[in-house]
């Protein structure tokens, strides 16, 4: 398998006027293609911030993070831009869908950024609501749809980009028990099908269930479970 991601000796601390709060302790963690990799720990353990750590959104405080043996501080703030805009994909909590776009413009939104043509990042983002089963609502505003509704339509905007990498922030944390898992059950599809590389963060233990591989963040450090 080749390695995507190597992270050594991570270490994010917050300063607070005369205080600090070290959230990552020194972590080494190195991502495998074709693998699902779930990050675990509780509220507040500093999850979402590896998470942002290893995906270019955010800085280590100590310590280095290469994607496809690029050193991510080296990058260029363009450099940086497309490879999040062309080689990841990412959803969160909070589905942070325009309010103003229907869902097909939502969906489009990352190809034209992209600088694709209108027509072909149509063609696309219409090709991912189908294989989604979400292409009935195209024409819906935000503000229109349900919970699940959302969700999926934030994984169309994850995926029409064809990343290789698939970032999922607590992706089933803001949803209830029916929507969480008909979102689980479409995240293992999508693995199987695409060529993918996914790594999730949570508190939900049903996630646990479509890891391949699971660590446990807790007071800074990460573990691997067995």
């Amino acid at each position: 398998m080749n390695k995507i991601i190597e992270a050594l000796g991570i270490k994010k601390i917050y300063y607070d006027n005369s205080s600090k709060t070290e959230v990552l302790k020194g972590i080494d963690l190195t991502i495998y293609e074709k693998n699902i990799y779930g990050i675990f720990g509780p509220s507040g353990s500093g999850k979402s911030t590896l998470l942002h750590i290893l995906s270019g959104l955010d800085y280590p405080t100590e310590g280095i993070v290469k994607v496809f043996d690029e050193d991510l501080r080296k990058l260029s703030p363009e450099k940086l831009f497309r490879l999040r805009n062309e080689k990841f994909g990412f959803l969160f909590q909070f589905h942070y869908l325009l309010p103003e776009f229907n869902v097909l413009e939502n969906v489009m939104v990352p190809l034209l950024i992209r600088g694709e043509k209108e027509g072909i990042a149509k063609r696309k983002a219409k090709k991912i609501l189908e294989e989604l089963e979400i292409i009935d609502k195209i024409k819906l505003y935000p503000k229109d749809l349900s919970g699940g509704e959302r969700q999926k339509v934030s994984i169309a905007r994850a995926l029409v980009g064809e990343p290789k990498v698939l970032f999922l922030d607590e992706p089933t944390g803001n949803l209830d028990l029916r929507s969480s898992e008909i979102i689980l059950s479409m995240i293992m599809e999508i693995y199987q099908k695409k060529d993918l590389t996914i790594i999730v963060v949570s508190h939900n233990e049903k996630i646990k269930e479509i890891c391949n591989e699971k660590y446990l963040l807790k007071d800074g450090y990460l573990t691997k479970l067995i």
